[in-house]
């Protein structure tokens, strides 16, 4: 993990292949193959922290490291463009989605709760990236409070019951 973060953090995802990683950081492909499908599960693994503070915030609670992580995407833009433009983005919209699904409430609603998740989850990450490839952008403090007030008003439409 310290070997993939070190290169990404670089700027040598696209390029990096499996076989490479695993030689940088001192495994077999094998040992690699045991522990991660491929390279994006590798990604999102590393992500996780980053994405549960994604996901709380999009689930409509409260997500106080919210401008942090968005002032690490700002600061790895390239990176963070690249995963939100790339096949990746499924992989990553579907850690979040299952991240913000048990936090929503049990109570009846007309839509499954997987399909708030998801929308919720689309609907956060698509900030973000809109945010991230805008030549001119707000701050990370005002675009997590645009993030944290545009989720609340989401989730509270798509749980209306009746």
């Amino acid at each position: 993990m310290a070997t993939f973060n070190a290169l990404v953090l670089n700027g040598h995802y696209a390029e990096l292949g499996v076989r490479e990683l695993a030689r940088k950081a001192g495994v077999g492909r094998s040992t690699f193959y045991q522990h991660f499908d491929d390279k994006t599960a590798l990604l999102v693994e590393a992500m996780y922290p980053l994405l549960s503070i994604v996901a709380n915030a999009a689930a409509g609670n409260e997500a106080p490291k919210l401008p942090w992580v968005l002032a690490h995407f700002e600061e790895q833009r390239a990176n963070a463009l690249e995963f939100f433009a790339s096949a990746e983005r499924a992989a990553i919209e579907s850690a979040v989605t299952k991240l913000i699904e048990p936090q929503l409430p049990r109570s009846s609603t007309p839509l499954p709760r997987a399909t708030i998740a998801s929308t919720l989850s689309r609907t956060a990450l698509g900030l973000i990236a809109d945010w991230l490839a805008a030549e001119q952008r707000v701050g990370a403090e005002e675009l997590a409070a645009v993030v944290t007030r545009t989720m609340l008003a989401c989730r509270s439409a798509l749980l209306v019951t009746g």
